[in-house]
């Protein structure tokens, strides 16, 4: 008898979810907005910094003004080399003064000044200081070169970034000219060029890329992701608004059905939708943004479902808690924003402070931001760092729907005759 009564329970809830499924979908309009808008905002964003795969603009790449004072053909071939380089342009303008307009007009995304005793300089470099230029005279930089890079204040990391790449480049092409001095063997002279590689590539490791579509959307498809599925919540709460005040809750409270088969029933379709979104933002990040998946695709899909599972209970919770389209309006979406902020979706989270980092696993978005960014940025992703992020979603979803299921029982209560 139990059995049966479950499974017409069960039978119900599917019935509830699908009538309220074919509601949401009736109103195309919204469906429409909803699905896209998440897929406008990336777009946006991404042609803004001048990253998009498969197009090349004027602002993709780091840009440098270059002021050559040296005029020697030493200095020259450093600016051949840097001119080389893949994702940087170079600018040649005649003064500081001009360098350091560009800068301030974002017209170059730094100066780099060569001075006149750029030459001097090289010729009083031995081998060793090539060899190993984390000490002797090339400790001080490329202000031993008398090199000098000018940036605004606000881009303090891109004049770090474009300050080492300029460092590594020139010591590579002083290289022969040292050991040519030095009556040095051609072997030593490649090895010194190998030392020098080396440390430009541990050196990008260690810091954060200037230019690329793909790394780029690696940040902005899981960022607004996360922050939009949240944004479910305003929908849920109307949702929920509306069928209180025309007395639905109440007379759907009297059917025999489970207060949790009931509240099943009303967020599941929500929950479907939300896996639809997820979805499309994912397929679309690959195929139109030229986002990698990473090396194991495929944990993406439990990362998506907990994400949309604690989104729909979160949109519960928030649902039962509001009571009025003006609380909606200001409690939710106060709220979401808060959230996303603080999680990392409207900033990188490696740019936030240590401190911030830290708050914000007071937030699910954090935990599926990190889940989704492990995966899609390593080939071999950190499996058990995932699964913590899982399960903080999974706490995150049993307190939500817990709290709600408490609400809806003290607020919704059936009339009595």
């Amino acid at each position: 008898m139990r059995s049966k009564m479950n499974g017409g329970g069960l039978s119900r809830t599917w019935h509830l979810a699908r009538k309220d499924l074919l509601l949401q979908a009736r109103d195309r309009k919204a469906m429409l907005i909803m699905l896209a808008m998440p897929l406008v905002f990336i777009a946006i964003i991404g042609f803004s910094v001048g990253e998009m795969a498969g197009w090349q603009g004027e602002t993709q790449g780091l840009k440098i003004a270059v002021v050559n004072e040296c005029r020697d053909e030493l200095s020259e071939k450093v600016i051949a080399a840097l001119t080389k380089r893949d994702g940087v342009r170079i600018d040649l303008v005649a003064d500081r003064k001009t360098a350091e307009t560009r800068v301030q007009r974002q017209q170059s995304d730094v100066g780099l000044l060569i001075g006149s005793n750029f030459r001097a300089k090289s010729d009083q470099l031995h081998l060793g200081d090539v060899l190993d230029p984390r000490s002797g005279r090339l400790s001080a930089g490329i202000q031993a070169f008398d090199m000098q890079v000018v940036h605004k204040d606000s881009l303090v990391n891109v004049g770090g970034i474009a300050e080492q790449l300029i460092y590594a480049e020139t010591i590579q092409t002083l290289a022969p000219h040292v050991a040519a001095k030095n009556q040095f063997t051609k072997q030593m002279l490649q090895d010194a060029r190998e030392n020098d590689r080396q440390q430009v590539a541990d050196t990008a490791a260690e810091s954060p890329p200037v230019g690329g579509a793909k790394l780029t959307y690696q940040q902005l498809v899981p960022a607004y992701t996360v922050l939009f599925v949240f944004f479910l919540i305003t929908i849920m709460a109307r949702s929920f608004l509306s069928e209180r005040e025309q007395g639905t809750l109440r007379r759907l409270r009297l059917a025999p059905l489970r207060p949790y088969q009931l509240l099943i029933g009303k967020t599941l379709p929500f929950f479907l939708l939300s896996l639809v979104q997820t979805g499309l933002l994912f397929f679309a990040g690959h195929w139109l943004f030229g986002m990698e998946l990473g090396g194991r695709p495929w944990l993406l899909v439990p990362t998506v479902l907990m994400t949309s599972l604690t989104a729909t209970a979160l949109g519960l919770m928030t649902a039962t808690l509001v009571r009025t389209d003006s609380q909606v309006s200001a409690y939710a979406i106060f709220m979401l924003l808060t959230m996303g902020a603080i999680s990392g979706c409207l900033m990188p989270r490696e740019l936030l402070p240590t401190a911030m980092q830290k708050a914000s696993l007071i937030t699910p978005h954090a935990w599926a931001l990190i889940a989704f960014e492990e995966i899609l940025q390593n080939q071999i992703p950190n499996l058990e760092q995932i699964v913590i992020c899982w399960s903080a979603l999974g706490l995150f979803s049993v307190l939500f729907f817990s709290i709600g299921c408490q609400r809806f029982a003290t607020v919704d209560q059936p009339a009595i005759a």
